[in-house]
């Protein structure tokens, strides 16, 4: 066998009829793609100075319930349902949480036969410091593009995460 043929990397097969073109287009330059990795990069900034700050034992999937967690206090099964998951995988992370010291269940004041996921005051003091991290964060952005173009930014993401109810609810114009 021949040097150069030995070397070669194989192709994967091209099957007729496929515009790879245009998949690889979606694959790497999509608003799905840049959305998908922008949000993981805010997330793993965050998780990365939260660290910092002495708060290395969280890990992003509790991110999940801190997401859905009223101030008023929440009931798992509403998390769970708000996340899209079991209440059985948000009540491990609950359980961990507590563990952690950064929420408590009690009971419901509404329902005495339910139970409500409360932040402690420990969680209080971990949401200030998230909302200065995402300060942090915003104002680095806003130094690399600019405050009008950050602020336009933050207007059209809030937008678009509203307008996905409205989209969820009439259902897609273009079936599958």
């Amino acid at each position: 066998m021949s040097r150069t043929a030995a070397s070669e990397t194989p192709q994967p097969p091209r099957h007729p009829g496929v515009d790879y073109r245009s998949i690889e287009e979606f694959v790497t330059e999509s608003f799905q793609r840049h959305a998908i990795d922008f949000g993981e990069w805010i997330a793993e900034t965050s998780r990365q100075r939260a660290n910092a700050r002495g708060y290395d034992a969280l890990r992003r999937a509790h991110n999940r319930v801190f997401v859905h967690l009223s101030l008023d206090g929440s009931r798992v099964v509403d998390i769970a349902e708000a996340e899209g998951v079991s209440k059985t995988a948000i009540g491990q992370l609950v359980t961990e949480l507590e563990e952690l010291g950064f929420v408590e269940r009690r009971a419901d004041p509404d329902d005495g036969r339910a139970k409500k996921v409360f932040y402690t005051r420990k969680g209080i003091e971990m949401l200030e410091t998230a909302r200065s991290i995402a300060q942090g964060i915003d104002a680095d952005l806003a130094g690399i593009l600019g405050k009008r173009k950050f602020d336009q930014l933050a207007n059209l993401l809030a937008e678009a995460f509203r307008a996905k109810d409205r989209l969820d609810r009439q259902g897609s114009s273009h079936p599958k």
